[in-house]
């Protein structure tokens, strides 16, 4: 059986879903964990050890340090770009110059420039220099530049060459959390938490229970944590997974509350992410199916679809298909599609779905049928659901068979 499904939007809306807010909140991770311990080796191999460092012709240690300062300024600017042309002012008198490369991969991921930074991170390994906190950047890195399973294998070596350091720890904990290793994460993090601080163990348990479907617990650690530890991290990791559960009211309740916290640039950015979510869909979808026995389906679908910020969400779509048999009896219908989604609150939601065909065989007269279904479904987590529907359809597994206007009803319980 060979499947093809494509679609095309036009509204280029911003998919956030679940696994994307864990995918931003462990982006925060790089501000809240590694960032001091950047700037503090930093700092300190470039002010007290900058006589330790080569001195290259057009380079001395006070035109290094000036580099290193205006670097700091721009970061602190956010302009990332600019401080990392600093560091390559340096750099290209000296390739080797471990500190400046080991910030100069911190700029790189800040500037979102993954491929780059694990490049820069790779070549820092052979130096030899800090290479537990490399590994543990390296590992970040190896995730945001979709190699999740890379990032792994160095989280594992940071914690195992020091397996007391917190930093190396949380890492490699996050990183079986980029792999779905959700039961290992589990074990390791019982296993560790007498090391860590209570701030970190609740971050840390509120990811695990999101990242495992326990909605419910994550959001209480959650709570927790924004309530006791004042963090701006911590609000926007929260808002970013009630946005992936499409928890706006909360959302927008924490945003409002935080506010005082946050820069212009994080609300700008807040408001972009809800604004994606208001956006209506427009566009249109192809279908192709075989099945075993070389029956063929195509359809062509021109659809659109309401905003997800509401509780009835109406799509309507209408299309044509085509379905031929390995015999090549032909069987086309057009249709029209009414879909309603419906998400009464956290646990409970339902689809309601109405289909109108009109049915031309190529041996037999035309006929029209109205087919529909109503799903009603509670879960209490992301891995936890039951469910019951009831369907009415028109068979129509191949041409013929179509053509014959044979009406089925199905009673699911799921």
């Amino acid at each position: 059986m060979f499947i093809l499904k494509h679609s095309f939007g036009w509204s280029n809306i911003l998919k956030v879903s679940l696994i994307m807010a864990i995918f931003n909140f462990f982006d925060k991770l790089i501000n809240h964990f590694k960032i001091p311990i950047f700037f503090f080796l930093f700092i300190v191999t470039s002010t007290v050890s900058a006589q330790d460092q080569p001195k290259f012709s057009g380079l001395n240690a006070t035109k290094r340090e000036e580099f290193i300062q205006k670097a700091l300024a721009l970061r602190a600017a956010q302009d990332y770009n600019g401080a990392i042309i600093q560091l390559d002012s340096i750099l290209k008198y000296n390739d080797k110059d471990a500190a400046a490369m080991l910030f100069k991969g911190d700029l790189l991921m800040q500037a979102k420039q993954f491929k780059q930074a694990s490049i820069n991170l790779n070549k820092l390994l052979s130096l030899n220099y800090e290479p537990t906190l490399t590994k543990i950047n390296l590992s970040y890195a190896m995730f945001m530049d979709h190699h999740p399973a890379k990032a792994l294998n160095f989280a594992k070596e940071a914690f195992q060459e020091h397996p007391e350091n917190t930093n190396a720890i949380v890492n490699y904990f996050n990183a079986m959390l980029w792999n779905s290793k959700t039961a290992q994460a589990k074990a390791f993090l019982s296993k560790q938490q007498k090391l860590l601080s209570t701030e970190q163990v609740t971050v840390l348990q509120a990811r695990l229970n999101t990242a495992s479907g326990n909605y419910k617990n994550g959001l209480f650690y959650y709570d927790s944590l924004t309530t006791k530890f004042d963090n701006k991290y911590y609000y926007q990791e929260y808002i970013d997974v009630l946005l992936g559960k499409r928890d706006f009211k909360l959302a927008d309740s924490l945003m409002n509350k935080y506010k005082a916290s946050f820069s212009s640039n994080d609300i700008n950015v807040y408001k972009e992410k809800t604004n994606a979510f208001k956006l209506q869909n427009v566009g249109t979808e192809f279908v192709y199916f075989n099945d075993i026995a070389d029956n063929t389906r195509i359809e062509n679908i021109l659809f659109w679809q309401q905003n997800e910020i509401r509780t009835y969400r109406l799509r309507l779509s209408a299309g044509n298909s085509l379905i031929t048999s390995a015999q090549n009896e032909k069987t086309t219908a057009q249709f029209a599609h009414i879909g309603i989604t419906e998400s009464w609150n956290k646990a409970w939601s339902g689809q309601t779905d109405l289909h109108l065909q009109l049915i031309n065989p190529s041996a037999g007269e035309n006929f029209s049928g109205l087919t529909g279904k109503q799903t009603l479904q509670y879960q209490p987590n992301d891995r936890q659901m039951v469910g019951l529907s009831v369907s009415s359809d028109i068979l129509n597994f191949t041409a013929s068979l179509l053509g014959k206007n044979i009406p089925i009803t199905f009673l699911v319980n799921s």
